[in-house]
């Protein structure tokens, strides 16, 4: 699976996913609100703490990643199962 970040026109971010021809790309438009909270927060959580929990971080920004629609959790589970 493979995932892009694409700046649109008026400061908007979109994410798009696809797994073999860019052009059968999934476009997810992104909340600019959420992205200040990660990269507000993400650095609080990894340096400021005695040690990381890494798992939390990583699971936090996984489940950004994945959205509401839920497509590179969708397709990591083709992936994964030959499909």
């Amino acid at each position: 699976m493979h995932i892009s970040l694409v700046e649109l026109e008026d400061k908007r971010l979109e994410l798009r996913y696809w797994r073999d021809n860019p052009n059968d790309s999934t476009p997810r438009p992104l909340n600019l609100a959420e992205i200040a909270d990660l990269v507000r927060h993400t650095p609080l959580e990894y340096y400021d703490m005695g040690v990381p929990d890494l798992l939390a971080i990583g699971s936090r920004l996984f489940r950004w990643l994945d959205g509401s629609d839920h497509t590179p959790r969708l397709q990591l589970l083709f992936d994964s199962n030959g499909c």
